[in-house]
């Protein structure tokens, strides 16, 4: 059998790094190469992961095309020694098609995977001036019941021990009355609260906002629903929200009512993104200071609790 060798660029796959690992085969030799600048946390969080198999973690000298050249150099260095190997590497870099055929000119089998088409709801992220987000309809939709989380209340405070959430059969429910929508969010409450801003199918996407949610080791269970039942995701994904400005309100709600905050908070953090924009974020910071509600210390706790959402706003 050929031995395979896929090489991943993750600065520039936009966010399919679990897709790829999930569709390799168990055989095949994975090296990620990283920034500490881009994911600097990459390695400690991926070995963390129950499906850590062949992987190779390779940091990278950060500057103008540093990566890139470091991976063409790992790259000759393994055709040098393994010449019928197979490779691929994974990146929407163009300039590693040429390098390909440089390859291939000479007889090894050299692929180059691209992500030039971004999943559904990578979009740039942008907001309208002025900001006006959009209240979700409160039409109820009649849903088929099937098979889903329902997990035991568990209230997360800042800083507090994440909880594992205890996945059963029951899908949770769509209809909640404007009284339960105050009230902060058990973990099955989290789980559906999620699907209404991210893609019930895009499971990298899933698997991010579930270990915000749970932590590394908290989440295999939650997120190998999503993975293996696709009757779930098809169910799951009858929540997610038509405009990008629900999805963004619905995400910093759930992340606030998930860690027992005020969820019309959100309004005026979403005022906030659109005015100082995610790029500056000590400017972000500080009107987090200036204009959130309760004492500096409830302050820098609302801001400690939705920051880490942030990232996932462009691609919602």
């Amino acid at each position: 059998m050929r031995k395979k060798y896929l090489l991943i660029d993750s600065e520039n796959i936009q966010n399919r790094l679990f897709e790829i690992i999930d569709s390799s085969k168990k055989s095949d030799k994975i090296i990620i190469f990283y920034t500490v600048h881009h994911s600097g946390k990459l390695e400690e969080y991926m070995k963390s992961q129950h499906f850590l198999r062949s992987i190779e973690f390779v940091e990278c000298m950060s500057g103008t095309n540093a990566l890139d050249l470091q991976l063409i150099g790992v790259l000759s260095y393994l055709i040098q020694k393994h010449p019928k190997a197979d490779y691929t590497i994974y990146s929407s870099d163009k300039g590693f098609r040429t390098a390909m055929k440089y390859w291939q000119s000479r007889h090894v089998n050299v692929d180059v995977i691209s992500f030039l088409k971004p999943v559904v709801g990578a979009d740039a992220f942008e907001f309208p001036a002025p900001a006006t987000i959009e209240k979700p309809s409160t039409e109820k939709k009649k849903k088929k019941k099937k098979a889903v989380a329902n997990v035991e209340k568990c209230e997360v405070k800042p800083d507090a021990e994440k909880i594992k959430p205890a996945v059963t059969e029951e899908i949770p429910k769509e209809n909640k009355s404007a009284e339960d929508d105050s009230k902060p969010l058990n973990d099955s409450g989290y789980i559906r609260e999620i699907c209404r801003s991210v893609q019930a199918n895009d499971l990298s996407m899933i698997h991010r906002v579930l270990t915000l949610g749970f932590g590394t080791d908290g989440i295999k269970e939650a997120y190998n629903k999503f993975k293996k039942d696709a009757a779930y995701r098809e169910a799951m994904s009858k929540l997610y929200y038509p405009t990008k400005e629900q999805r963004v309100k619905a995400l910093m709600q759930t992340a606030l009512r998930f860690n027992s905050f005020d969820k019309n908070i959100a309004d005026e953090i979403c005022k906030i993104i659109d005015d100082k924009g995610l790029e500056n974020m000590q400017q972000v910071y500080l009107s987090f200071i200036q204009k959130m509600p309760g004492s500096i210390g409830d302050r820098q706790n609302i801001y400690k609790v939705v920051k880490p959402y942030f990232p996932i706003l462009e691609n919602l």
